[in-house]
């Protein structure tokens, strides 16, 4: 749980500690990252890490939720397939492609398994896009699983957006 007095930090206080955060999980994932990786990298007392955060899963809930806002914020407005295809095709050049591969290829489980998944059937959605959403990001997923298979995942998803104009 991220606890309040972390929300209570000056702006640029908490600003930095992401910052740090985001540097050492983009250098190791769930299962390598100890507190003393976190409290090194960011100058804090192995108390006031635990002032802030009970561990650090969720002090790296926080950062993805940062993570991932900026990216669907960056992309809010565009057709998702372009979107997509435009993500995966500049991915080697992308600043937050280390943090990415250890989100899709260990943390998300490690998530998952530990209740605080981030997906679901939103009721306001329509099915179709809700279904074009999955797809989307299981092939985003996908990419970091197996980047050698780039032009069959581009591919997929031109197949997925022929078929979601049909629909």
């Amino acid at each position: 749980m991220i606890k309040d007095l972390f929300y209570k930090l000056k702006k640029d206080k908490r600003k930095q500690i992401t910052q740090d955060f985001y540097q050492v999980f983009s250098e190791k994932d769930l299962l390598t990252v100890s507190v003393k990786d976190l409290v090194l990298a960011t100058n804090i007392s192995r108390g006031s890490f635990y002032t802030y955060f009970d561990s650090p899963r969720d002090a790296y809930a926080y950062v993805l939720a940062q993570v991932l806002q900026r990216i669907h914020r960056q992309l809010e407005g565009q057709n998702p397939f372009v979107a997509a295809r435009q993500f995966l095709e500049t991915m080697t050049t992308n600043p937050d492609r280390a943090f990415l591969k250890h989100y899709y290829t260990v943390n998300e489980i490690i998530l998952e398994v530990h209740g605080e998944a981030k997906g679901s059937l939103l009721e306001d959605q329509a099915l179709d896009e809700w279904l074009v959403s999955v797809s989307v990001h299981e092939l985003i997923r996908r990419y970091f699983l197996n980047p050698e298979n780039r032009k069959m995942i581009l591919d997929r998803l031109s197949a997925l957006e022929a078929w979601s104009k049909r629909s």
